[in-house]
């Protein structure tokens, strides 16, 4: 199962999340709708969780 469709994958870190994204854009060579679609889920994922960090902070 990858990480993406994963239910746990919401819980995961940031900056598990952030090396993920650095991952995808260092080895896409072409930036189709596919990977494009990737990149802006990894996005809202890594979005929700700096804000769930954020209030665990707080």
């Amino acid at each position: 199962m990858s990480p993406i469709s994963c239910p746990c994958a919401a819980l995961r870190p940031a900056a598990v999340i952030n090396a993920e994204i650095r991952d995808l854009v260092r080895r896409t060579r072409v930036w189709d709708e596919e990977a494009l679609d990737a990149l802006a889920r990894l996005q809202a994922e890594w979005r929700a969780a700096v804000a769930r960090e954020a209030t665990l902070a707080a």
